[in-house]
């Protein structure tokens, strides 16, 4: 089935998960269909947002098209902005994305064609996507059946093309592709040399801090917090599968997040901006090494960097972040359907902001409670 992982990140269909075969190869069936794209019914889907957005806005759509029997399709507008860096004049998220079919917009000429520019919820999860979920003999909650739908649905729509692909080869591959920062002694530097591989050493953890304009839609956390979370709730809980290595990551790039993390790694005890972890934490901290994207790696390259970032994340065996942020809800649905990461550990540092971009973990937490358990740790989508 090359239409799998296999041909993105280099696994073995015979090691992807059971349910992952059988939706993607649902996707594909009705996404391609046998007998050409004559006569068939389409639905258009223009979204322009964040990057994380139009993907899971276009799982949404996608479960529209799949209860209506239409083929689902980009416009040629989706993701515009995003693409002039990297394609020039094919300003789509086709710059970056595979085609979501083998229709196009050209056989939906004369057609019936729906357009959907509007949406009024995401939580959608099509009937027959449902019933290969529903045939699992685990009892499943509507909130992970919706969960476990966006995640495979994210993972075909973003199926990454050649161009993209090769792109961000370019980069990872480049001599000092990423920056490091460690203790000043030799286990400091016994870190960092995790952190200089392709791909990075087991047991490496990645930090997603979501900031900016996403104040407008969550309650943004901390720094401190991501870095206290990655020390007490990855490393000190499972020390025999981490190493203190941090992978950290900010979209847009943030130079304060680095500029903390270097310090952090020297033993400073301050850096000016009034996010730093308490005195014990410190001293855990400054045994990490830390590495990110180096800018002069990604330099020119637009979005393309900001993928490779994704890339990146899925390299880590364990995640720190904040699921009311599209990008680190991506980076938790494909390390489950791309890579067989589902078990690993993801720490939760967020809360809801009285929005919905944190329902997976705010539901999580409902049904938790009412067992007694710790919703923190989401070991799996």
């Amino acid at each position: 089935m090359h239409h799998l992982s296999a041909e993105l990140l280099g696994f073995p269909d015979a090691e992807l998960a059971p349910f992952t075969k059988r939706m993607q190869r649902m996707l594909y069936e009705a996404q391609f269909p046998v007998g050409g794209c004559a006569g068939r019914r389409f639905m258009v889907a223009y979204q322009n947002a964040g990057l994380g957005s139009i993907v899971h806005v276009g799982t949404y759509f996608l479960a529209l098209a799949l209860d209506e029997g239409r083929i689902f399709l980009w416009s040629n507008a989706t993701g515009a902005e995003y693409a002039v860096d990297a394609c020039g004049e094919e300003k789509s998220v086709l710059c970056f994305f595979r085609a979501p079919s083998s229709c196009t917009l050209a056989d939906t000429v004369g057609a019936d064609v729906r357009t959907m520019v509007t949406w009024s919820g995401t939580e959608v999860v099509p009937h027959v996507a449902l019933a290969i979920l529903n045939s699992s003999a685990a009892p499943q909650t509507a909130w992970q059946l919706t969960y476990a739908w966006r995640a495979h649905a994210a993972a075909f729509l973003a199926r990454f093309n050649s161009r993209a692909l090769a792109s961000m080869r370019k980069m990872r591959l480049a001599p000092h592709a990423l920056a490091t920062a460690h203790a000043p002694t030799h286990v400091g530097a016994a870190w960092a040399a995790t952190l200089t591989t392709f791909p990075l050493a087991p047991g490496v953890t990645s930090i997603s801090v979501r900031s900016g304009d996403k104040a407008r839609e969550m309650t943004l956390v901390p720094l401190k917090e991501y870095f206290a979370a990655a020390e007490a709730r990855v490393m000190v809980a499972n020390p025999w599968a981490h190493v203190r290595g941090g992978l950290i990551a900010s979209i847009p790039a943030d130079a304060n997040l680095q500029g903390l993390a270097a310090a952090l790694a020297r033993g400073e005890d301050a850096v000016g901006n009034g996010t730093l972890p308490s005195s014990y934490e410190r001293a855990a901290l400054s045994t990490w090494a830390w590495t990110w994207l180096a800018p002069q790696a990604s330099a020119g390259q637009g979005t393309d960097a900001w993928w490779l970032q994704l890339l990146l994340a899925l390299e880590c065996d364990a995640w720190v972040g904040t699921l009311g942020s599209n990008w680190n809800r991506l980076i938790d649905e494909l390390r489950a359907v791309w890579l067989p990461k589902a078990r690993n550990v993801f720490v939760e540092v967020g809360d809801d902001g009285g929005g919905t971009y944190f329902w997976r973990a705010r539901a999580l937490a409902a049904e938790s409670n009412s067992r007694g358990e710790d919703p923190g740790d989401l070991g799996s989508s």
